[in-house]
């Protein structure tokens, strides 16, 4: 339930962005994110942060800031899909960006995502290049693929191509950092599905490339913060890595993608990850099963590594899950 609107910004036009962050327990990075925000080349936004029922100091940290930009709206723990969703429904703006509460945007990225707007004002999404922090101050690129690299700006041709060919921490050419979507997308695909934890992002991307068109630039207008990833408890019935195997056969049976092979090969990417994770975890059988039901081309190599992988010692394991088959 929302408590409460702490600050409305007043604009006497409509802003060009609603900037939405969904806010649980992120205290020490909240005003980082905030600060490359408002530090953005382009001023017409208006941000709104969901606090998710937070039990740090985080909302605290938020109510320091005095920007009229700036709209806080409380509500108790729903998950971060509601939160987006709460975002979506109190923005103003024809244009819906998002940003982690970890993460931060570079100061051209409003500008450069306007930009692409202007030269794509058909398209359903807008998106950008990326790094990604990891532990120790170090940086790294993204290893987007499949998405033309002869100019700076340009439409992803194949989205699911890119996810299934895509290495790396994080999958594709769009992410939930990185997405400024428009408003009336979500009023013909629907918003981010609720009760979900894992992968509910990934779901909507998935959803919408199949209806709308994704633009892209190679400028770099984010940073990723991969710095407290930590391995999470699974359990054989986790559905939450494998929630996207479940909604990618959905759009399979609904037969509306004309790419169909590398919709599979995208699935069986994450099926592959999946996989790996229920070895890391120790259950073995699972993710056997699990690999016999992968039909992967692309991706056979990996598959055939988590087969050998299975009757491994466990530190020989950790190495391969260390190494090249990455989430």
């Amino acid at each position: 339930m929302i408590e409460a609107l702490v600050m409305k910004p007043q604009y006497n036009t409509k802003p060009d962005f609603s900037c939405i962050i969904p806010l649980y327990n992120k205290g020490k990075h909240i005003a980082r994110t905030i600060d490359s925000v408002l530090n953005q080349d382009f001023e017409h936004f208006e941000l709104i942060i969901v606090n998710d029922g937070s039990t740090d100091n985080s909302i605290n940290v938020v109510k320091t800031y005095s920007d009229i930009r700036i709209k806080i709206i409380n509500q108790a723990n729903q998950g971060v899909s509601i939160a987006r969703n709460v975002g979506i429904a109190n923005s103003k703006a024809d244009l819906i960006a998002f940003l982690d509460a970890d993460d931060e945007w570079l100061s051209n990225h409003l500008k450069d995502i306007y930009e692409l707007y202007k030269q794509y004002p058909n398209c359903g999404a807008f998106s950008c290049n990326f790094l990604i922090m990891l532990k120790n101050g170090i940086q790294i690129s993204s290893n987007i693929r499949a998405v033309n690299t002869n100019s700076i700006n340009c439409i992803v041709d194949n989205y699911c191509k890119s996810c299934a060919l895509t290495k790396g921490p994080l999958t594709g050419p769009i992410n939930s950092s990185t997405a400024v979507i428009r408003k009336t997308v979500f009023k013909d695909i629907g918003c981010f599905k609720e009760g979900i934890s894992n992968n509910e992002d990934l779901d909507f991307w998935l959803r919408l490339s199949i209806k709308y068109r994704i633009a892209f630039t190679w400028n770099v207008g984010v940073k990723i913060d991969r710095t407290l990833q930590n391995q999470r408890p699974l359990k054989t019935n986790d559905e939450r890595d494998y929630f996207l195997i479940i909604s990618g056969n959905e759009l399979l049976e609904k037969k509306c993608i004309k790419n169909v092979f590398w919709l599979k090969e995208y699935i069986n990417r994450v099926k592959l990850i999946y996989s790996k994770n229920l070895i890391r975890h120790g259950y073995r059988m699972k993710a056997l099963s699990v690999l016999l039901k992968t039909k992967t081309i692309v991706h056979l190599h990996k598959k055939l590594i988590l087969v050998l992988a299975i009757s491994m010692p466990k530190f020989i394991i950790d190495s391969i899950a260390r190494s090249k088959i990455k989430k």
